[in-house]
């Protein structure tokens, strides 16, 4: 079966019965593994328990089609319904999914995985498939923003400014996990004062590019070598690693097409550039109008395909990192 993105997370509070097999899949992996952990508690597993949950890659199941079955047929020695959670899996993984499906068993089968096409033959068994269910995982716009925001300050008593709830709906950027820590950043500035105003709301999200990470993803969008040359090791030294570093600096270049296509339906300038750290405006403004929307869609799928490399790169990361950089400067220039 196949459900839209916006009825998403109604439906996995009530998940039916006769559902064995779940395929979270989309860009945003912090969206994905939010959803895993939700879906996990709703169905009252625990993914800590070893007796009743198996965790396996798509490579493992790529190579061996009977694996998911193998697991899926184990009889517990303690009771309950086995979990088996299949990470990073792609269309090779659809043999071992379709197997699974054809056997009878109370074991529920997870799946995370990346952007998939419509004609995905991994994505279509979940969506053909009256016992399996493909749920998408798209990034957040400034509507589920808003949402999130707005849910976390009403459930912890934190009021705020209007022109500070939209400032921060600008700034979050559009990845789930970076969004809730951001979130959580607030909710711990307002402490016992429970309101939060524009300057409160500036101070405590722009602390975050301490780490040089700002400096680092504008350098890359303005096409400057040397200031990648310069924040690049402070910025993966200081708790970041390599894969949020290009996490965040997708957010950004996404935003930059954003403005891109919001100037060509009738935009400003100075419209686009609301809620931009005072001290960036003009260089954001100087990347919306020299880098072409064109080189913008590159220079995003060429950042995707740099976090699945990453991934591979062992004791590489900060080698591999550096030339995607360069790379991405190429384009923005």
């Amino acid at each position: 079966m196949k459900i839209q993105s916006y009825k998403v997370d109604d439906y996995i509070k009530n998940i039916p019965n006769n559902i064995i097999g779940i395929l979270l899949y989309g860009p945003d992996r912090g969206m994905g593994k939010e959803r895993q952990e939700k879906i996990i508690n709703n169905l009252g597993l625990d993914k800590n328990d070893d007796f009743n949950t198996t965790r396996l890659l798509g490579d493992d199941v790529s190579s061996d089609n009977g694996l998911i079955s193998g697991f899926a047929q184990q009889v517990s020695l303690t009771g309950g319904r086995h979990l088996i959670i299949l990470t990073d899996c792609n269309d090779k993984s659809v043999s071992a999914v379709k197997n699974f499906s054809d056997i009878e068993t109370d074991a529920i089968l997870i799946c995370t995985a990346d952007e998939l096409k419509p004609a995905s033959p991994l994505r279509k068994i979940f969506e053909e498939h009256e016992k399996l269910i493909a749920l998408p995982c798209y990034k957040d716009d400034d509507k589920s923003i808003a949402m999130l925001l707005r849910q976390a300050m009403t459930e912890n008593n934190i009021s705020m400014d209007k022109d500070a709830f939209n400032w921060a709906i600008i700034n979050m950027g559009s990845d789930r996990a970076l969004t809730r820590m951001e979130i959580e950043k607030l909710i711990v500035y307002a402490g016992t004062n429970k309101t939060l105003s524009l300057d409160d709301v500036k101070k405590c999200m722009i602390d975050s590019s301490e780490y040089k990470i700002d400096d680092l993803v504008y350098s890359v969008a303005s096409g400057d070598f040397k200031g990648i040359d310069e924040y690049l090791y402070s910025s993966i030294n200081q708790e970041n690693t390599g894969i949020a570093c290009l996490r965040i600096i997708s957010t950004h270049y996404m935003k930059l097409h954003r403005a891109k296509i919001d100037m060509k339906n009738g935009k400003t300038l100075q419209d686009i550039s609301r809620g931009v750290f005072f001290k960036r405006v003009n260089e954001y403004k100087q990347q919306v109008q020299k880098i072409s929307e064109v080189n913008l869609f590159k220079c995003i799928k060429h950042l995707q395909q740099a976090e699945k490399t990453l991934k591979q790169s062992g004791n590489k990361e900060y080698t591999l990192l550096s030339k995607v950089l360069y790379n991405l400067a190429k384009l923005s220039r």
